[in-house]
């Protein structure tokens, strides 16, 4: 039988098993498009800003998609 532990604790969140325990850490959204990026995932980069396209002001969601568009685009050359 797995038990799970599921707890919120200074912004957060806690997963404990009987096997493992999982911190859960929020990044900013410009922190993680960094990571995808340093680890050359740029299309994965660019699904998370477009997803969360509602929640960035217009003008740094147009600049930032801009920028992915171009490495995309350098990148399939």
């Amino acid at each position: 039988m797995l038990s799970l532990l599921l707890l919120f604790f200074s912004g957060k969140v806690i997963l404990a098993s009987t096997k493992a325990v999982y911190v859960l850490v929020p990044l900013p959204l410009e922190r993680q498009i960094q990571d995808l990026l340093a680890s050359h995932r740029v299309e994965e980069a660019l699904v998370l800003t477009e997803g969360a396209q509602r929640n960035i002001p217009k003008d740094k969601f147009q600049v930032t998609n801009s920028v992915l568009f171009w490495i995309l685009f350098f990148k399939g050359m």
